[in-house]
């Protein structure tokens, strides 16, 4: 099999089965604010999922394998000019195995080899009762910085696996809020459990050496030195570990200096990028390294893992010397159906000289202000991402000869009447208005994972704002000569979504031939006399009954085939 794949693969494995056991494990504290007590009883499902064999098994081989991968990802480095996110998760990754050593030595190590009950009355007792270390610190801290340091890393990590998904940007103020509750609860957990604990010892002073006791990291012994010695085997365990675990970083540098050196004085390719920029490099060089070390401008979302495609380049050169597309780079090829010339600069390691245009633009935002949320990834899809939505297209008919008879603010009353009724039916049905074109509206319905409910949504909202259009043309027919028409198209595809427009006029829209199509289809209202047309694929979707409406063939400009449309004269009488 592929090692990139491999890589890439094991990578999300093994992250997401240690995010699942942070996620649970400050659950788990949460509980805290309520007692130590409860504490202890929450924990029994936590130590159920992960105490047993299989669970023990998955959590310190996902652990394993999550270091293992960083360290080959940190062995291949080729440059030291990384994204600010990049640098920022390296190192969190780095402090974390020296964080954990202690809290796996005094817990799942005691637990497992030295038959010690590693109880949250023992561990908070531990953490907030026992006397500060050397530097005068209590382990609660110690405690604090660790859960804030491997959430953080968790967070960088989910975000650069979903950034790129639809129902991440859909729902990312509602995962930017758990993202901030859950340490915030287990924090709160963490220090409420540790009053309660210091709060006992102030009126029993044995209370510390009891807890440790029972839970074994103390023995029963006239003799001080004696009675600790367990907790003081484990200490000594875990200051050797933490040596070692510095003496390796020493090795890990040191490795990856002298590589980097070498790799320095061997640049025999070059890569030629626009402008006019020669970039020399060594065998190993990711063209997204090139640019990386030349500070050419690159856009690359996903961090350079392969997970999306702004990286991408066009090769200007010869293909012949072009090495293959490894296995993650293939999938995506496969998938959008590139060309051969099109390649992914972070997975495309030049064997020879190349010439190459990078075909995403590096940057839409310029206000330096917005520098570290955009390291992160948090300005959203800022390149685009290719999806399958429904498109929504609705059209007043006659409009311009309405205004003319009318004075302005009446025009404007009236639109936005109508523009109320269409959003208002359009948001209640978990669509989102698009843009407002003149007295048009575009509306896209793609908040579920399941298109066959965006399509009913859609189709709900259009039946919707027929009936109000109706009553509001019942209301108005003393002021109106005729009754105010419009026409309603559409229509399900794949189309290019993500923020288009320059400064302050960003915004998220879609573009393509599904959003043509469903524009045309409103258009043909007209000509046909409907008042709703809809592609066959969505009638299908739906599961609607189309013996309810007239089935017809158009052609559609930009289409070889003709497409299947059904229309009907009034959206309300839509059975859904």
């Amino acid at each position: 099999m592929d090692t990139a794949l491999v890589i890439k693969n094991g990578r999300i494995f093994s992250g997401l089965v240690l995010f699942l056991y942070v996620l649970g494990h400050l659950i788990n504290h949460s509980f805290g604010i309520v007692s130590i007590e409860l504490l202890d009883k929450s924990r029994i499902i936590f130590n159920y999922i992960w105490r047993n064999p299989i669970g023990t098994i998955l959590l310190y081989s996902s652990f394993l394998i999550h270091i293992l991968i960083n360290l080959i990802s940190i062995f291949q480095m080729k440059t030291l000019k990384l994204p600010f996110r990049k640098w920022v998760q390296i190192l969190l990754g780095i402090i974390i195995p020296w964080f954990l050593i202690i809290h796996i030595v005094f817990t799942g190590y005691a637990h497992h080899f030295e038959g010690i009950e590693d109880t949250y009355s023992s561990v908070i007792v531990g953490s907030w009762v026992a006397p500060p270390d050397i530097w005068g610190i209590k382990g609660g801290y110690y405690y604090i910085a660790m859960l804030l340091v491997v959430w953080v890393h968790g967070i960088i990590g989910i975000h650069y696996l979903c950034s790129h998904r639809s129902w991440y940007k859909r729902n990312r103020a509602s995962i930017n809020s758990f993202f901030m509750i859950i340490p915030t609860l287990s924090l709160l957990g963490f220090f409420l459990a540790g009053k309660e604990a210091l709060t006992i010892s102030n009126f029993n002073k044995d209370y510390l050496v009891q807890e440790l006791t029972k839970s074994g990291y103390l023995v029963k012994s006239l003799d001080q030195s004696e009675m600790w010695q367990p907790a003081i085997n484990l200490q000594i365990f875990a200051d050797k570990l933490e040596l070692n675990y510095l003496i390796a970083l020493v090795i890990i540098l040191l490795i990856v200096s002298a590589n980097m050196y070498f790799v320095r004085i061997n640049k025999k390719i070059k890569i030629f990028f626009p402008g006019g920029r020669t970039i020399p490099v060594s065998r190993g060089y990711s063209v997204l390294d090139a640019s990386r070390e030349g500070n050419i401008p690159h856009a690359s979302s996903c961090g350079g893992k392969g997970r999306c495609t702004t990286c991408r380049v066009k090769i200007l050169s010869e293909l012949t010397n072009i090495p293959k597309p490894n296995e993650v780079e293939k999938q995506v090829i496969d998938r959008l159906g590139f060309e051969s010339n099109i390649r992914l600069a972070c997975q495309l390691r030049p064997l020879s000289d190349i010439k190459v245009l990078p075909l995403v633009p590096s940057k839409i935002m310029e206000n330096k202000s917005s520098y570290i949320m955009r390291s992160f990834g948090f300005e959203n899809n800022l390149q685009g991402k290719e999806t399958e939505i429904v498109i929504m297209f609705i059209d007043l008919r006659g409009f311009t000869k309405l205004s003319e008879q009318k004075l302005p603010y009446d025009v404007i009353h009236i639109l936005n009447e109508y523009f109320r009724i269409s959003g208002e039916a359009i948001e209640k049905n978990y669509g989102r208005v698009d843009k407002y074109i003149g007295d048009g509206v575009m509306a896209i319905f793609d908040s579920n994972n399941d298109n066959k409910l965006n399509c009913k949504n859609a189709l709900i909202a259009a039946k919707q704002i027929s009936k109000d259009m109706k009553k509001f043309n019942e209301l108005s027919k003393d002021e109106f000569v005729e009754e105010l028409k419009f026409g309603l198209g559409i229509h399900i595809g794949n189309s290019i979504v993500g923020l288009i427009g320059h400064g302050q006029s960003i915004s998220e829209t879609a573009v393509g031939d599904t959003v043509n199509t469903a524009s045309r289809l409103e258009q043909l209202t007209k000509e046909l006399k409907c008042e709703l047309i809809i592609s066959e694929r969505v009638a299908n979707l739906a599961s609607l009954d189309k013996t309810q409406f007239n089935i017809n063939k158009v052609e559609i400009r930009g289409r070889n085939q003709k497409l299947d449309i059904l229309t009907l004269s009034r959206g309300f009488q839509l059975a859904i």
